[in-house]
């Protein structure tokens, strides 16, 4: 690996997002709710491939691959359980919530939450879904920076809080430039990135072991449970285990950074064309990173080697940065890299942004016309 090829590639995908983000501020007006809400008026080619991006963050790239090393093909549960979930959400609640949101004047979820029928706001439930929005999603934030500096420090043995930092100044430039348009415009170039890295490292793979029916065998001849496709040691059944992560993804409509998109989404029949375009994306990635998961077991079998549960859960964890540096060539790390990193960010400056929204909007309601105290928040 050549590291300054690396770097450079790495860096220059960083650049092109953060100018991406900052180049949204030649759109945004100076009001609230443009900073919030976009002015309600994004495309939804656009609100899809954010939402996508900003809901599979590090827990793709790092949990879900470390989990699929471990456990083999069971993991395909996990991805079907949160999709159906997810699948819910979509039919149930977000129309509702581009339509009730514009009509009672909502910008954050908590102030849609607080409205009752008569769309008076009632005091007590806005500040405290504000508080709590803001000290969940403030943690969730800080876990989303630390994902993708441990990639950083992995491979290039850089402190971790450096990547925090590197992490914290891009989404502040971006963030502060255009607010949640900017956000949604970066997310929706890092979901490409993000799926075309995993692409190219998949096909990378597919050359070197072989297609399924090879990889399938390899996996039989380091531990034959590895391809059970019904999960081990469970105590309650699959349909319960199953049942956990559906409800794991109707979970999304608990996390304002994502519902926020579809406040912010141009109108409420553009719903159904950005449902379908991100579970053609959401599916597609999906089937990457269990890929990814499978084929590092078979090139690395050695990973967690050695290596008592809980440090073979974080070696684990560290597949997808380690396989990218076996099979891919440095330009491509750089570019693997870069995907795996904007897939933290775009979560991180969603979730920062609710938090904003939350202090100016929930908590003290009398800064929600101002456009500084958005951006200062």
């Amino acid at each position: 690996m050549d590291s300054l090829v690396v770097t450079l590639s790495f860096g220059f995908f960083l650049l092109t997002f953060t100018g991406i983000g900052a180049l949204s501020s030649k759109f945004s007006k100076s009001s609230s709710e443009d900073y919030l809400v976009a002015s309600r008026n994004v495309n939804p080619w656009l609100i899809a491939l954010s939402a996508v991006s900003t809901n599979n963050s590090g827990y793709m790239f790092i949990g879900l691959i470390g989990f699929t090393w471990r456990q083999g093909v069971e993991a395909i549960w996990i991805t079907f359980g949160w999709i159906v979930g997810d699948l819910l959400t979509w039919f149930w609640v977000h129309k509702r919530v581009r339509e009730q949101s514009e009509e009672m004047g909502a910008a954050s979820v908590p102030s849609l939450l607080a409205m009752d029928s008569k769309g008076k706001s009632q005091r007590a439930i806005l500040v405290a879904a504000g508080i709590l929005t803001f000290l969940f999603l403030g943690g969730y934030a800080a876990a989303q920076l630390k994902a993708g500096s441990a990639t950083l420090h992995a491979l290039f043995g850089w402190p971790t809080w450096l990547g925090a930092v590197l992490g914290i100044a891009i989404v502040t430039v971006y963030c502060m430039s255009g607010g949640i348009r900017a956000s949604i415009w970066t997310d929706a170039a890092q979901s490409v990135v993000m799926i075309g890295a995993m692409s190219m490292l998949v096909g990378t793979c597919m050359v070197e072991v072989g297609g399924l029916g090879a990889l399938f065998e390899q996996l039989k001849a380091i531990d034959p449970t590895l391809v059970d496709v019904m999960p081990r040691g469970l105590a309650f059944g699959l349909g319960l285990y199953i049942m956990g992560f559906v409800f794991g993804g109707i979970a999304t409509i608990g996390q304002p950074h994502i519902l926020i998109r579809f406040m912010a989404i141009d109108a409420s029949d553009s719903i159904k064309k950005a449902r379908n375009i991100y579970f053609v994306w959401y599916t597609f990635f999906s089937a990457t990173a269990l890929l990814a998961g499978l084929y590092s077991r078979v090139i690395l079998p050695d990973l967690a080697s050695g290596l008592d549960a809980a440090a073979a859960v974080a070696a684990t964890e560290s597949a997808l940065p380690a396989l990218s540096v076996k099979m891919l060539p440095s330009l491509l790390i750089g570019v693997m890299l870069a995907g795996l990193f904007s897939a933290t960010m775009s979560t991180a400056d969603s979730q920062i942004l609710s938090c904003s929204a939350a202090v100016t909007q929930d908590v003290i309601p009398r800064w929600r016309q101002s456009y500084l105290a958005s951006k200062l928040a």
